[in-house]
């Protein structure tokens, strides 16, 4: 039998079941059982957290939570409300909100609402002081109490504002969309709310001013709540601050939100090394670039190599393929890698890496050349949502001194989770001499 489900049974409660309600009980001896609730689990502290606003209008309802209060160990606490040192307030008002606070204590409820508005006890000009106390204990009576003091002043009319996000990262590709919720003023006259946005782009001394001072557009200026800024009005990796200002409509005292938008830096450029994954070691061994973009600065390595003959540090930057000679490295396996990045930005470079080994016996050097796929490799990122043609190629490397004759081919495929294992052929690989299509 479980008792106590939501919070209503302590450890140390006395339990009383009237036993010929059970089922099967035979016989009147022991018409009531008793027993102590006990657990084994160990005592868990409560720490009490209150969260409330300082400063509200009396037509404004407060709202007092306990929700971020810790040491329930498992089951909803008992929460015990009460008003401490209160000013400001008549019997009547007083009289309110004690039985709102007693119906919240009754049910136990981790959030208090204190509605002026809602008893008719608010006054034109209405200044007070409201000290709210609430006592939390878990079920195994451990227990702690937090308080908060509230001004209820009708000089105060600033509206409440929550940001829906307070703050968000972007790429410079992607629009801008910030948004805030408020709440209407039902003292004020319609209630209106009058928003307006302003910015300050972060290590500036430019100062809060109007998206329109920064030549920005609201593409959407018909919801004063959110602004939605087009892609591309903002260069990558930069920061800025963005302001929600609110005033109700006749009132002066105003609420503000301040978010951080973080404009990530540009992707890292993608580039892959095609090459023979062996080679013989009298033969040339060629290195090639391959990415969706143009125009990419290159710095090729090789931390193991010894050459013979050619540097590879000596390269220019816009050579996107090495050619090796034949002879300039030893037997053995040779790490190479692939530096590349746009020009002008080298500190938001893209690295590859890829093995070969150089061997004695003489055999083809085949290098396969795949496409990109919206920016993104074939052979490290398919999108298997997608449909999509892709068309893989391979190329033979020969020269003079390792000539290739009537080569003949044999495709297959292999999964990631076994390299050492073809599967079987795909239905959709359609093979084509040196070019095989995946559908």
């Amino acid at each position: 039998v479980t008792l106590g489900a939501k919070a209503s049974l302590l450890v140390g409660d006395l339990v009383t079941i009237r036993a010929d309600q059970l089922p099967g009980f035979v016989g009147e001896d022991r018409p009531y059982l008793h027993s102590v609730a006990r657990s084994d689990a160990p005592p868990v502290e409560v720490n009490a957290a209150l969260s409330a606003p300082s400063e509200v209008n009396p037509c404004i309802p407060i709202r007092l939570s306990s929700e971020l209060s810790t040491g329930d160990s498992g089951r909803s606490m008992l929460a015990e409300w009460r008003l401490g040192n209160t000013t400001g307030l008549n019997d009547t008002q007083l009289t309110a909100l004690w039985e709102q606070v007693y119906n919240a204590t009754n049910s136990s409820d981790a959030v208090l609402e204190l509605n002026f508005l809602a008893q008719d006890v608010h006054q034109p000009h209405m200044d007070a002081s409201i000290e709210v106390i609430v006592g939390l204990t878990n079920w195994l009576r451990q227990s702690d109490s937090a308080r908060a003091t509230v001004r209820v002043s009708s000089a105060y009319s600033a509206p409440p504002l929550r940001p829906v996000a307070p703050s968000i990262e972007v790429k410079a590709s992607d629009p801008v969309e910030l948004a805030v919720e408020v709440q209407a003023n039902p003292c004020a006259s319609g209630g209106l709310v009058q928003i307006t946005w302003a910015v300050w782009p972060q290590g500036t001394l430019t100062g809060w001013r109007s998206l329109e001072a920064f030549g920005l557009q609201d593409q959407r200026p018909q919801r004063q709540t959110a602004i939605h800024i087009a892609s591309n009005s903002f260069d990558p990796d930069t920061k800025l601050n963005f302001r929600a200002t609110a005033v109700y409509e006749g009132y002066t005292a105003m609420s503000e939100q301040i978010f951080e938008v973080t404009i990530l830096p540009p992707a890292r450029p993608l580039a892959v090394i095609s090459s023979p994954s062996s080679v013989s070691k009298d033969c040339r061994l060629v290195l090639k670039s391959v990415s969706a973009e143009s125009n990419l600065r290159h710095s090729w390595r090789c931390s193991d190599c010894h050459f013979v003959g050619f540097d590879l540090a000596a390269l220019p930057e816009s050579d996107s393929e090495v050619t090796i000679p034949g002879g300039s490295l030893n037997e053995g396996t040779y790490n190479f890698s692939l530096e590349v990045w746009r020009p002008d930005a080298r500190e938001h470079s893209g690295e590859s890496q890829i093995t070969v080994a150089v061997v004695s016996a003489s055999r083809p050097a085949v290098i396969l050349s795949f496409p990109f796929v919206a920016g993104g490799a074939v052979s490290t990122r398919f999108p298997t949502s997608v449909d999509v043609e892709v068309t893989i190629e391979v190329e033979v490397v020969t020269d003079s001194e390792c000539p290739v004759n009537d080569a003949s081919w044999s495709w297959a495929v292999y999964h990631d989770n076994d390299n050492s294992t073809p599967s079987e052929p795909l239905e959709s690989l359609r093979p084509c001499l040196a070019r095989a299509v995946a559908v």
